[in-house]
């Protein structure tokens, strides 16, 4: 939110700053009169601690947006946790080993084929390292943001209000995927890398890079990247936002933490890292049975199995194929590098795409909305 052009909207008292902000959750005349009890109410909230102007109004909310900026980096990072640490166990020793393996057990089968089982194999561990990873992220970040609340912190009006669809959840979810995984942390940091280290005929070296760049990007870019657009996408859909932070039942004892030493806010932070781990273990029967037992699982494993499978085939075979045809190596090995980026952008729209249907709610019956 530009905090700048909303100062200039936000009239010049406090209650009504709220009242401004607390305006978006109407959903018919007769909602009125309760939002204007609660922006009085909330009003009060913020004078008990001083917060009586319309620059102190704006200045809170400012400390309030990049806060839960923030926790949704993090909470993305911790969601990413199962596939980031896959990710490099692949990147630098399974894929490889995974590869000689297979080629020495079956020397006389195309080079293509070993390339697709491993690249399969390898895919199916990442999914089911993923999925197994958002069950102790869920039960760490539920109550994390400020503008998040959960439904015991809000009027009861308010409860699951602007509920998303299986629709918008999908596209929501492929659109965040694309632009982090893909745009943002391939488009903007590895392909360039790449093209970098290839031109100047370093291909260890990129290949070096590369690796780092997709586990540590991967977790900071990708997974934080991902989390931080779909909170945005549920701030404008009006699920979530800084009205949602000034209707908690609790805002008194927000704006108190937000006003704590930096190093206490920190602290505070590292509790919740250290409570993230722990429920590793506690939700491991959760965990278990969404990799395995879940209609979610599946589908992650449907996607990325196959689709790393002919991922891997494809660039094992490909520099070669190109050689052959009389492409030097050093522009065979761009054009490679550059297919997989394709590849794997197409990849992440579809299984962000595809997780978000299947999260999404179930569309309501005539039958089910009836009384009888």
């Amino acid at each position: 939110m530009d905090m700048s052009t909303l100062s200039q909207k936000l009239p010049e008292d406090v209650t009504g700053c709220v009242a401004y902000m607390l305006s978006s959750m109407r959903k018919s005349p007769g909602d009125i009169p309760a939002l204007k009890e609660l922006a009085t109410q909330q009003a009060e909230v913020l004078g008990t601690h001083n917060i009586r102007t319309r620059e102190q109004f704006v200045s809170m909310l400012k400390q309030v947006q990049w806060r839960d900026i923030g926790t949704g980096t993090l909470h993305g990072m911790a969601s990413s946790n199962g596939f980031t640490v896959g990710s490099a166990l692949v990147d630098f020793k399974l894929a490889d080993l995974t590869l000689s393996g297979l080629s020495k057990a079956m020397p006389e089968l195309p080079a293509a084929l070993p390339g697709l089982v491993a690249g399969a194999a390898l895919g199916l561990g990442l999914s089911i390292m993923d999925v197994a990873a958002g069950a102790s992220t869920s039960k760490t970040f539920g109550d994390a943001y400020f503008t998040r609340p959960p439904d015991d912190k809000l009027p009861a009006p308010l409860h699951g209000a602007n509920p998303p669809t299986k629709t918008s959840m999908a596209r929501d979810a492929t659109i965040a995927a694309g632009l982090s995984y893909g745009a943002a942390r391939n488009g903007g940091l590895r392909a360039p890398m790449m093209l970098a280290f290839e031109t100047a005929g370093q291909p260890a070296d990129r290949a070096l890079a590369d690796n780092i760049a997709d586990t540590v990007g991967g977790s900071i870019i990708g997974g934080g990247g991902m989390r931080t657009i779909l909170n945005d996408r549920d701030v404008s859909a009006g699920r979530a936002g800084l009205q949602y932070f000034l209707a908690r039942s609790d805002l008194g004892e927000c704006i108190d933490h937000l006003r704590k030493p930096a190093l206490e806010q920190i602290e505070s932070g590292l509790r919740r890292t250290v409570n993230y781990m722990k429920s590793v273990g506690t939700t491991l029967p959760e965990a278990i049975e969404n990799a395995f037992a879940s209609k979610l699982g599946w589908t992650s494993h449907a996607i990325l199995s196959p689709g790393f499978g002919a991922l891997f085939s494809m660039l094992t075979t490909m520099p070669n194929q190109l050689q052959e045809r009389g492409w030097p190596e050093k522009d065979a090995n761009i054009a490679t590098q550059l297919c997989k980026f394709a590849v794997l952008q197409v990849l992440y729209h579809a299984w962000g795409g595809a997780l978000g249907a299947v999260r999404g709610p179930r569309a309501q019956t005539p039958e089910a909305n009836s009384a009888v």
